[in-house]
C-alpha cells in the first residue's frame, strides 16, 4: 500500500495487491475437449519499491515461488492516465514491453502480454481486500508450451504465520 494518503486515494487496484498471495490455478487445454491438464499453487510476493508523489507515479515489484522463498520475476510502473485518471501499468516480460490498465467499474485489472511466441492476457478481479479471481489466456505454443486458458483465485496470505 501507498504510504502517502493521497497516493493510496488514486491507485485503489494496488491498494489491494500490494503484499504476500497463494494463487491457486487450475489449466485447461485449448482445443479438443478443453481437457484440465494441471494445477499449480504459487506463492505470489507484490511489493511497492518506490512512490513518486510528484509525478503520482509507483514502482511494483512481482515475485513469484513455490515457497516463501520467492524470486523476482519483473517490476511494473504504475501511474494514472491524466485524461481518465485510471491506474496504468508498464512492465517487461521476456523482453517485451507489456500494459495493463485497471478497470474501477467492474474492479478488474487487466494486463496485456503481446510476446514475440504468442498473447498472453491475464485479468484479476478484487472479489474482497483478501481474494483475487485470477484468468490467464495463454497462446504461446513454441516451445513445446501448450496454449491455456487458466483460472483460480489468489488469497492474501500472513507470511509472518508461515515462517
Amino acid at each position: 500500500m501507498p504510504k502517502s494518503e493521497s497516493l493510496a486515494a488514486l491507485f485503489p487496484f494496488v491498494n489491494v495487491l500490494v503484499g504476500h498471495w497463494k494463487r491457486n490455478l487450475e489449466h485447461i487445454e485449448f482445443g479438443g475437449n478443453f481437457q484440465l491438464s494441471s494445477h499449480s499453487n504459487t506463492v505470489v510476493e507484490v511489493v511497492l519499491l518506490d512512490e513518486d508523489i510528484t509525478n503520482e507515479k509507483l514502482t511494483l515489484q512481482w515475485s513469484f515461488g513455490r515457497s516463501l522463498t520467492v524470486d523476482v520475476a519483473y517490476r511494473m510502473e504504475v501511474f494514472r492516465d491524466p485524461e481518465t485518471a485510471a491506474e496504468l501499468f508498464e512492465f517487461l516480460w521476456d523482453k517485451q514491453k507489456c500494459f495493463g490498465r485497471y478497470h474501477p467499474a467492474s474492479k478488474s485489472a487487466v494486463f496485456n502480454l503481446n510476446l514475440r511466441d504468442g498473447l498472453v492476457v491475464i485479468i484479476y478481479r478484487i472479489v474482497s481486500n483478501n481474494v483475487l479471481a485470477v484468468t490467464i489466456t495463454d497462446t504461446r505454443s513454441l516451445d513445446g508450451n501448450i496454449p491455456t486458458v487458466q483460472v483460480g483465485l489468489m488469497n492474501r496470505i500472513q507470511k509472518e504465520l508461515y515462517e
